[in-house]
């Protein structure tokens, strides 16, 4: 093409035209110039993408189970054909072992990954771009042992423009193992990672009570809150903890019923047409509860489903 007859556009109209393109585009046309290269690494320029993404995709992400002979993650577009006979492995997992990799948080397309030798991971499947992060201080010795008290979240505050990742761990001081007999005696710690100052910082908050992540708990963030399901060990009773990202404090959600009791590994929170929603997998029927309104603190069912088939998994 002749230089000469290209058109020359306004800088602030190529912006305007990128931030609507997919991630795949914007990877290969990084290559074309200097300046789309600096223009389309920059931290704003991906806050603008995701700003002005108005249908973002919907993709569920497949992690291999430990020891799996399969050790590629796997990632689907629900919005794709199902006879398509594409591979859809991500190639770019080198950072993952086939041993004890699990998602704890997700937030704005990027994954929050606890692996197994102490290590977080926060990754983004679409650019295969992550970052190490140490874990925050305390003795992981026993790491199984250490997960099955802590919780790990990530999410975004607004008001300052900044990514936090947040741990909150239940431990004895005295002994790295966990028995559960004198969890009562164990002492809760909490902090938060920025990566804007990249830099762990501890939460002054003494008054919090020993939790069990008897569910697995993954860090839901909505609304600005990070949220996790709990067991308290004190009362003992089940609880949605929730973290205030702007107030950098936590608080408790309570249950629609004081005997509301749920086993673990039946439930999961969710967001739910744009409300924090409680799944609990019975037998063969799903509750699923709905917060109407976040300040009520309450939780209402919305609709009880027959399960017709108990093997078949749909992520959103």
């Amino acid at each position: 093409m002749n230089m000469q007859n290209m058109v020359h556009l306004p800088e602030h109209l190529i912006v305007s035209i990128l931030t609507l393109l997919p991630v795949k585009s914007l990877l290969r046309f990084k290559s074309v110039s200097k300046f789309w290269f600096s223009l389309i690494s920059d931290p704003h320029f991906a806050k603008w993408h995701f700003e002005n993404d108005a249908a973002p995709t919907r993709r569920v992400l497949y992690l291999p189970p430990p020891f799996s002979y399969d050790s590629k993650a796997r990632c689907v577009e629900l919005d794709s054909s199902l006879n398509t006979h594409s591979d859809h492995a991500i190639t770019n997992t080198s950072f993952l072992r086939p041993t004890y990799s699990n998602i704890k948080g997700s937030c704005r397309g990027f994954l929050l990954i606890l692996h197994h030798d102490s290590y977080l991971y926060l990754w983004n499947p679409s650019t295969g771009v992550y970052t190490q992060l140490s874990l925050f201080h305390i003795d992981t010795s026993n790491m199984y042992a250490f997960d099955a008290n802590s919780f790990y979240g990530f999410g975004y505050d607004a008001s300052k423009d900044e990514y936090l990742v947040v741990v909150l761990t239940s431990h004895d001081p005295e002994d790295d193992l966990v028995s559960y007999h004198y969890i009562e005696d164990f002492e809760t710690r909490s902090g938060f990672f920025s990566l804007k100052t990249n830099e762990w910082n501890t939460i002054e908050d003494n008054h919090l009570p020993p939790y069990i992540n008897a569910f697995g708990a993954v860090g839901m963030f909505f609304n600005g809150i990070i949220h996790w399901l709990v067991l308290r060990s004190d009362v003992p009773k089940n609880a949605i903890l929730a973290f205030d990202l702007m107030k950098r404090s936590f608080s408790e959600v309570p249950f629609p019923a004081e005997d509301f009791n749920i086993v673990p590994g039946c439930c999961d929170l969710c967001v739910l047409g744009g409300s924090l929603s409680l799944c609990v997998n019975g037998y063969n029927v799903i509750d699923i509860w709905v917060m109407k309104e976040y300040k009520d603190l309450r939780l209402f069912l919305l609709m009880a489903m027959e399960v017709l088939y108990r093997n078949t998994k749909v992520a959103k």
